[in-house]
C-alpha cells in the first residue's frame, strides 16, 4: 500500500510505527493511507489529527491508535505504560468524531455520496485483549494478534462497514486521486495507474524489475498468489521499449486470452506454443528482443523449447527473457516438466529469484496445501489470502440454496457479479449450476476462448477447474466440491489459489462418508500438533498473540510447555515492564528484536534470563533444557 508520507512521522509513538509498517506491508494496489492528518475544521475541537486515514476502492476509512496497554474503568480509558496508568480520552469517540469531521469536508466539496462506505476504528498493537462493549463492535478494533495477520484483520473491518450500506458505491481510482490529493495535496498529482502500482510491489517483485532493467536472464519461482502474471504487466506496459518486440508466452489459451486483452500493444505478441508460428506470422516478426514466458513450467519439455529458441534475438543463450515458473504447481493439467530441461534453463539463466509473499493463501489454504504438497515446497514467508467460508449441504436442492446462499454473501458485501467466478472440475451441463433457476442464471456467463478476452464480464463467470489455471478473481464461489477433488494435488492447488479476496466452497452431499472441512484438513496447524503431543498443555493461546510464531514452531516440535505471551514483571505491586514470551516458573523469557536495552535490563535485575530473537541453535537448546528440567522437576 502507497503511504503518505512514506516515511513516518517522529512522533513518539511506537505504536504508530507499528501500525505504519503493518500498513505497508498490505496488498492493495488501489489504496492509499494518510499518517497524521491534520483537520483544521473539527466537529468538537478548534483542531485535530488523525492518525491514519485510508483511502481505498472500498471507501474512507479512520483510525486512532493507542500505544501501551489500553483498558476501560469505572468508565474512563487508560494506557499502562512505563509502569504508570495514564487517563486517555475515548478512543472510540475520537476517531468517530473525527471521521465525520472529514466526511463534512469531503462531501463541501462533492468528493463523497451518502453510498460511499465509510467507518472508523481504533487500533491496540501493544494490548493483548480489549474488553468487549455494546458500544463498539469487536470488528471495529484490533488488538496486538492482528498484526500477525494485518491483512485479513483490515478486510474483515472493511467489510463490516461495506455491510452496513444497502447499496455501497466502490470508488475508481480517479476519485481515490481526488480525494488524495484533496487531503494532502501532491499524493497521487502526475501519477497514472501504472506507476501507482509500482510503488506497492513488495521487495522481491521490486528486485524482478531491477534485473529486468539490467536486461538480466531471469528465473523468477512463484507459487500461486505471488503476483507473476501482476510482474509481467508491469513490464510489459512500462520497461519494454515501444520499438522493441515483446513475446509473451503461455500455454493456457484462456491466460492466453486475457493477457492479449489486458497487453494489447503493436509491438507484443502473446501466443501458446501451438499458436506462435500464426502470431508471429501475422506481426511479420521472426525474432523477439524479449520473451516472457508465464506459467514457464507448462512448457519445459523438449520439443517445446526447441520451437521457442528460434524465437529468441540471439538464440536462448544470448537472448534477454524472463520465465515465470512455479514448480509445485505441475502434473495434471498439463505435462509434467522435463528435469533436463528445466536444469537446461536455470544454468542459462543469470537471475533466479523467489517471490516469497502470497496474495491468494490463507492461512487455511497454506497448511493444507503444505501437508499436500510438502511444506518445504511453498516457500512463501508472509501470507495475505482470502478469507474461507464453507457451505454443507444435506441433499441436492439445499445444495443449489446454498449456493443462492454464497453468492447473496456475496453481493451483500458490497461485491458485483463481475467480481464473483464460480469454478468446477465438471463442465456446465454436468454441474450442480446448470439446475440453479433462471433468475440466478440469468447473471452468470460461461467463460470462453472469446469472451475471456474481456475479463471479467459484466456478469457473475462460470469455468471448469483446469480452464482458469493462471487466472483469478476477487471472489472464487468453488462448486461440486468434494474430497475426490481435495485429494488431488493439481485440483486442489488450484482450486484454493483463485481468489483474491474471498473463496466460498460448497460442498456436494456425501450421504454416508465423514465430511471434512478444509480447516479440518490442516492437520499440521501448530495448534493441533501440540494437542496431540502435549496433552496437558494449550498453545492456542500463545500462538494466537504472538509475533515469534517461528520460534514457538521449534518448541512445539520439542514438546515444551507453552510459555505465557505478554508476560508482566510485577515490581513492588506495579508493573515494571513486560515480555513476549516467558516461562515464569524457570524465569526464562525471550524478547522480539526491537526491543528496547532497558526493558530487557529490567528482567535481568530480576534474576531472569533473558534471550532476544532471532535465537541461535545454541540458545534454542539452552531455552529446551532449561525449560524441559523445570518441568521435569
Amino acid at each position: 500500500m502507497k503511504l503518505s508520507p512514506p516515511q513516518p512521522y517522529n512522533n513518539d509513538s511506537y505504536a504508530e510505527l507499528q501500525i505504519f509498517d503493518a500498513l505497508r506491508n498490505v496488498r492493495m494496489p488501489d489504496g492509499i493511507g494518510f499518517n497524521s492528518l491534520h483537520l483544521v475544521s473539527h466537529q468538537q475541537k478548534r483542531m485535530s489529527e488523525i492518525d491514519f486515514v485510508l483511502v481505498c476502492s472500498m471507501g474512507v476509512f479512520v483510525f486512532e491508535v493507542k500505544g501501551g496497554r489500553v483498558f476501560q474503568k469505572h468508565g474512563k480509558w487508560y494506557s499502562r505504560s512505563k509502569q504508570k496508568d495514564h487517563l486517555i480520552d475515548n478512543p472510540f469517540n475520537q476517531s468517530r468524531s473525527a471521521l465525520f469531521s472529514l466526511l463534512d469536508s469531503l462531501k463541501l466539496k462533492g468528493l463523497i455520496t451518502a453510498n460511499v462506505p465509510t467507518g472508523y476504528g481504533v487500533l491496540v498493537p501493544n494490548t493483548v485483549s480489549l474488553q468487549e462493549s455494546v458500544e463498539y463492535d469487536v470488528a471495529m478494533f484490533g488488538e496486538k494478534s492482528c498484526l500477525k495477520g494485518f491483512g485479513s484483520w483490515l478486510e474483515e473491518f472493511i467489510n463490516y462497514w461495506v455491510s452496513k450500506i444497502k447499496s455501497p458505491k466502490l470508488l475508481n481510482f480517479s476519485k481515490i486521486s481526488e480525494i488524495a490529493n484533496f487531503l494532502r495535496p501532491g499524493s497521487l498529482i502526475e501519477e497514472t495507474e501504472e506507476l501507482f502500482k509500482l510503488e506497492n510491489l513488495n521487495l522481491k517483485q521490486q528486485q524482478i524489475i531491477n534485473a529486468f532493467k539490467l536486461e538480466k536472464k531471469i528465473i523468477c519461482e512463484g507459487a500461486a498468489g505471488t503476483g507473476k502474471t501482476h510482474l509481467i504487466g508491469l513490464l510489459a506496459k512500462n520497461f519494454v521499449n515501444k520499438h522493441e518486440k515483446l513475446l509473451i508466452l503461455c500455454e493456457s489459451k484462456w491466460l492466453k486470452g486475457y493477457l492479449k486483452s489486458e497487453l494489447g500493444a503493436c509491438n507484443i505478441v502473446v501466443a501458446t506454443i501451438e499458436s506462435l508460428l500464426v502470431e508471429s506470422r501475422r506481426a511479420f516478426i521472426t525474432h523477439y528482443d524479449v520473451v516472457i514466458v508465464d506459467e514457464a513450467q507448462d512448457i519445459y519439455q523438449s520439443h517445446k523449447i526447441d520451437i521457442l529458441k528460434h524465437y529468441f534475438k540471439g538464440g536462448l543463450d544470448e537472448g534477454r527473457w524472463v520465465f515465470f515458473q512455479d514448480l509445485i504447481n505441475k502434473g495434471d493439467f498439463f505435462n509434467t516438466p522435463d528435469e533436463n530441461i528445466v536444469n537446461r534453463i536455470k544454468l542459462t539463466s543469470q537471475v533466479q529469484l523467489t517471490l516469497d509473499i502470497a496474495y491468494r493463501y490463507s492461512r487455511v489454504t497454506l497448511n493444507y496445501l503444505s501437508d499436500l504438497i510438502g511444506s518445504e515446497k511453498i516457500n512463501t514467508k508472509k501470507i495475505s489470502g482470502p478469507k474461507v467460508e464453507e457451505f454443507w449441504s444435506l441433499n441436492e436442492q439445499d445444495e443449489l440454496n446454498k449456493i443462492e446462499s454464497a453468492i447473496s454473501t456475496v453481493l451483500a458485501g458490497g461485491y458485483t457479479y463481475s467480481d464473483i467466478t464460480l469454478l468446477s472440475d465438471q463442465a456446465f451441463h454436468k454441474s450442480i449450476i446448470s439446475k440453479l433457476p433462471s433468475c440466478i442464471l440469468s447473471n452468470v456467463i460461461q467463460l470462453d476462448d472469446f469472451n475471456i478476452q474481456n475479463f471479467p464480464l459484466v456478469r457473475a463467470s462460470f469455468s471448469q477447474l483446469h480452464n482458469f489455471k493462471g487466472l483469478e478473481n476477487q471472489v472464487v464461489i468453488l462448486l461440486d466440491f468434494n474430497n475426490e477433488c481435495l485429494n488431488n494435488t493439481s485440483k486442489a492447488y488450484v482450486a484454493l489459489t483463485r481468489a483474491s479476496k474471498r473463496l466460498l466452497i460448497v460442498w456436494q452431499p456425501e450421504e454416508g462418508v465423514k465430511r471434512r472441512k478444509v480447516h479440518d484438513r490442516l492437520g499440521h496447524d501448530i495448534s493441533d500438533c501440540v494437542e496431540s503431543c502435549c496433552n496437558n498443555t494449550n498453545w492456542k493461546e500463545t500462538l494466537n498473540l504472538t509475533f515469534l510464531t517461528e520460534e514457538c514452531e521449534l518448541f512445539i516440535e520439542h514438546k515444551m510447555p507453552p510459555p505465557i505471551c505478554g508476560y508482566e514483571l510485577i515490581v513492588d505491586y506495579m508493573v515494571a515492564a513486560e515480555v513476549e514470551l516467558a516461562w515464569p516458573s524457570c524465569k526464562i523469557c525471550i524478547f522480539g528484536d526491537e526491543e528496547e536495552a532497558e526493558v530487557i535490563e529490567i528482567f535481568n535485575s530480576a534474576n531472569w534470563r533473558c534471550y532476544q530473537t532471532p535465537l541461535n541453535n545454541v540458545e534454542q537448546d539452552e531455552i529446551r533444557k532449561i525449560v524441559m528440567l523445570s518441568t521435569q522437576t
